[in-house]
């Protein structure tokens, strides 16, 4: 609806009509008295009709008066900080229109009474508004943008045309293809997706080249297929080709991900799966020699690798890499200098009087077939029995973060180890995390950064907080606290009240709280405790006093660790001392307590307390 259209609508509803069974036609001019007192329903306007000119509302306004008009403009210094959230002063049925006049965006806050939408509703100078009044709310009716080209001759039509601009599509919004809506194109926010199978099987089909522009960083991959099922190739020349540029010095690059679904209900115990299986073969017919050198693959390779195993079944033997490279024709006269794999299956010399593959080396090897000649030396990691090949050699390297060799062997057998000599010397594991030789071992020293043992036999601890735990805490100097005994035959802990305890020289054995050591490691411990204590009173005749280890607040039964005095007088300070080797658990806590066998409610003054733990052994 055009801006003209919503202006007729409020000629003709500014002005309520009440009543029925009238009507006036006005065929000259139109004024405020033409109705006079007839009540009618209908209006008819032969001529024309002139709503008069534009009113102002209030600059800054934000809820302004629409009384009177149906035409209104914004101030011009009407700021943009000041949003309109209400207009005062309407009549159920008011239809106005807004020309925004202000140099600043106005702001039309919507959601209240404003009733124009989900979000903020901001016109520029120029822009129109037009609402109507329902009683309750103000509804937006139509907003024409300055800015917009409302020319029909600009609009795309239907039966299609040339687009001049950009098409702009929103996160998460498909463009649909088909009849049937078959397929989309849409952006998550992070992907272009392509779904050509929305209705239907149908695929995604390339007819020219598909170029992928790499991002600096190497960010950028090309995936082609959904679910691979199975390889039924149909040519000889290239079918597929991925160019990867390499870039920088560190991380991981690949040219090509491929993978292979193994679904274990279609395979038998002893079918072979492969996500990539590649072979160059050379013609029967060609006796031509393949001498390059001077690259990593030489003049020809297959490859084959890659396994995840991810379901429940058991693999007897997996890898990441498995490889094979085999003398084949009708002569098996070819020749192999130097072949190479990885999980090596063995390299097929062949039954040739002339041919043979001069060395094969390999990764998890298996033992080679062929001629028992064939192959000349053969090197091998993870090894199997290898008695096929002249002469063979076998290691296991592990990943940097595993350790540089590893030696599998569980049996605790020398055999299983490192040989030396003619041999006569070894060094293997002859149980878990144990390291053995049967043969003499000598170091002129032998250190771990914190323990030292010399050639002398003198042993001894290097550096600050090293050793066994241990820890020591004691009373602040020239500090006195007090203890009340509240109960009689109830022990209590010294100083669980205050704060009058330090501690240091502290290892593996902290001090959380003002009271307490707690040990950071499980094992026996010595405790050894000192103490000077007086007593507030002797009512009820001598008071027995007792002092000993505490542990979390518990007194330890049947009591190591127990030193006891009677006190007769009141001026009487007693030394205490008790030492006793426990056996703790990681964080518990070491605490000095006290009971009065005699009467309850006595209190002691501690004037010293110092207390020492060391761990003796394990536990």
């Amino acid at each position: 609806m055009t801006r003209w259209s919503h202006i007729a609508l409020v000629l003709l509803l500014a002005f309520p009509l009440l009543g029925v069974g009238s009507k006036k036609v006005c065929d000259g001019t139109w004024s405020p008295t033409f109705f006079g007192t007839t009540t009618v329903d209908h209006l008819l306007i032969g001529g024309s009709l002139g709503l008069g000119t534009y009113e102002f509302f209030t600059v800054n306004d934000t809820t302004p008066s629409v009384l009177g008009s149906a035409l209104w403009k914004t101030a011009i210094g009407h700021g943009a900080v000041n949003s309109i959230t209400n207009f005062d002063d309407g009549i159920q049925g008011q239809w106005i229109s807004i020309l925004d006049q202000s140099t600043a965006d106005i702001t039309f806050i919507c959601g209240g009474t404003l009733s124009c939408g989900s979000e903020n509703l901001i016109t520029e100078i120029g822009d129109t508004t037009t609402w109507l009044f329902n009683g309750f709310t103000w509804d937006l009716k139509h907003v024409q943008d300055i800015s917009i080209d409302n020319n029909p001759s600009s609009f795309l039509p239907l039966a299609g045309g040339t687009m001049t601009g950009d098409l702009i599509f929103n996160d998460d919004v498909n463009a649909t293809f088909g009849t049937g809506s078959d397929a989309t194109i849409s952006y998550d926010d992070t992907n272009l997706l392509i779904d050509p199978q929305v209705v239907g099987s149908g695929y995604t089909d390339f007819t020219g080249a598909i170029f992928v522009a790499e991002d600096e960083d190497g960010s950028a991959y090309s995936r082609f297929g959904g679910a691979p099922i199975e390889t039924n190739p149909s040519a000889t020349i290239d079918m597929l080709v991925s160019r990867k540029v390499q870039t920088g010095d560190t991380g991981s690059r690949r040219a090509g991900l491929f993978v292979t679904d193994v679904a274990t209900d279609d395979n038998s115990t002893t079918s072979q799966s492969f996500g990539v299986n590649a072979f160059v073969y050379t013609a029967e017919a060609n006796d031509g020699d393949l001498t390059r050198t001077n690259n990593r693959v030489g003049s020809a390779a297959g490859v084959r690798a890659g396994l995840r195993h991810r379901g429940d079944g058991l693999i007897s033997l997996g890898g990441a890499f498995a490889g094979r490279v085999e003398i084949q024709g009708g002569t098996e006269d070819g020749v192999i200098t130097t072949a190479y794999a990885f999980l090596d299956e063995g390299c097929d010399g062949g039954n040739g009087a002339l041919g043979g593959i001069t060395n094969c080396s390999g990764l998890l090897v298996k033992n080679s077939s062929g001629g028992a000649t064939t192959v000349g030396t053969q090197y091998g990691v993870q090894i199997e029995d290898l008695s096929h090949a002249v002469n063979s050699y076998g290691i296991r390297v592990g990943a940097t973060n595993s350790g540089a060799i590893w030696l599998s062997g569980t049996g605790g057998t020398a055999v299983e180890g490192i040989q030396f000599g003619s041999p006569d010397t070894n060094l293997y594991r002859s149980a878990a995390s144990t390291l053995k030789t049967d043969d003499n071992f000598i170091a002129l020293s032998l250190s771990t950064g914190e323990f030292e043992v010399e050639d002398d036999g003198d042993t001894f601890w290097v550096g600050d907080g090293t050793g066994v735990p241990y820890g020591a805490m004691y009373q602040t100097g020239g500090s006195t606290f007090t203890t009340t005994l509240t109960d009689q035959s109830t022990w209590y802990e010294l100083d669980a009240a205050t704060t009058n305890m330090n501690a240091d020289e502290l290892n593996m054995v902290t001090f959380p709280d003002d009271h307490y050591m707690e040990v950071a490691k499980a094992g026996r411990y010595t405790i050894l405790y000192t103490a000077s204590i007086e007593i507030n009173s002797v009512a009820g005749g001598a008071q027995h006093i007792e002092l000993g280890i505490m542990i979390n607040g518990t007194e330890v039964v049947p009591g190591p660790g127990v030193s006891h005095w009677s006190f007769a007088a009141i001026s009487t300070e007693s030394a205490y001392s008790g030492i006793a080797l426990l056996d703790l658990n990681a964080d518990d806590e070491i605490s000095i307590g006290a009971v009065n066998d005699s009467s309850a409610g006595k209190i002691l003054t501690v004037d010293h307390l110092n207390v020492i733990t060391t761990m003796e052994g394990g536990t």
